[in-house]
């Protein structure tokens, strides 16, 4: 093989390389649209944050909830109880141990509008990394929680 065959061969593979990842993007972000946080939020249940973790866990599965908001006194929601943090309690501490221990405190970035969708929601939540959300309606009531996990399978599922 001559030098000039060898750089053709590699020039076209880059070529080949590059077109296929445009192709992928451009695919992906036609379906981007596809993903909307409210087809994706979960039921939520919201409770006092001094409430046992166990009752809380037994209301939202009554009322067959997702996802566990705790507010204050006045009904302002102010943490998300972390799933992560609930699995990881031992049911025998869950009825001495106050739902507020497994929340996450509402920071910047955790209270998304329930109609965002598509690249505006992946940019949302690649901003400010969590495992959950609040989704809100636009005058500032909860609709419901989302949570990256759902984000994601929904994502593979538009995109493969």
């Amino acid at each position: 093989m001559t030098l000039a065959s060898t750089l053709a061969f590699i020039v076209a593979v880059f070529l080949w390389q590059g077109s296929t990842a445009a192709i992928t993007s451009a695919r992906v972000r036609s379906r981007l649209p596809r993903l909307v946080a409210r087809d994706l939020a979960r039921r939520t249940l919201a409770v006092p944050d001094d409430l046992p973790l166990a009752e809380a866990v037994r209301r939202a599965q009554q009322a067959q909830a997702g996802g566990i908001v705790t507010v204050s006194g006045n009904g302002t929601p102010i943490g998300l109880v972390s799933e992560a943090a609930l699995l990881a309690t031992p049911e025998d501490r869950r009825p001495w141990v106050a739902v507020s221990a497994v929340a996450r405190s509402l920071e910047a970035g955790l209270r998304l509008p329930v109609g965002i969708a598509g690249e505006d929601l992946v940019t949302a939540i690649s901003r400010t990394p969590a495992p959950e959300y609040l989704l809100v309606e636009e005058d500032g009531s909860v609709y419901g929680v989302l949570a990256t996990t759902d984000v994601d399978r929904a994502f593979r599922a538009v995109t493969g």
